[in-house]
């Protein structure tokens, strides 16, 4: 999967998990969830949730926010890049070609 994508089903879940409260272009790679986009504990797992619709598979952000010095600083970005280091990508590439 691109990055394109990525940060395309990344954007699909956090508009999701805002209940299209926020415009998708206000939605950027350098957007902190917390400070920009008022995410607090229950939004953080409702997007886990979005996350694992939008990939297939399960989606757990604990070890991502135990890893980030402050939580005020995660990013789109870091959520994209713990994806692209946890998922596996082989699977979504098969389910995307058999659901093509």
């Amino acid at each position: 999967m691109n990055k394109t994508n990525l940060l395309l089903k990344v954007k699909n879940a956090v508009k999701a998990t805002l209940n299209n409260e926020v415009d998708e272009e206000n939605i950027t790679i350098d957007s902190k969830l917390i400070q920009d986009l008022n995410f607090d504990s229950l939004k953080v797992a409702i997007l886990s949730v979005h996350l694992e619709n939008e990939f297939n598979q399960a989606v757990i952000l604990d070890n991502l926010l135990r890893d980030i010095d402050d939580p005020l600083d995660l990013t789109v970005a870091k959520l994209c890049e713990y994806l692209e280091k946890n998922l596996d990508f082989e699977s979504i590439r098969e389910n995307e070609t058999v659901g093509a």
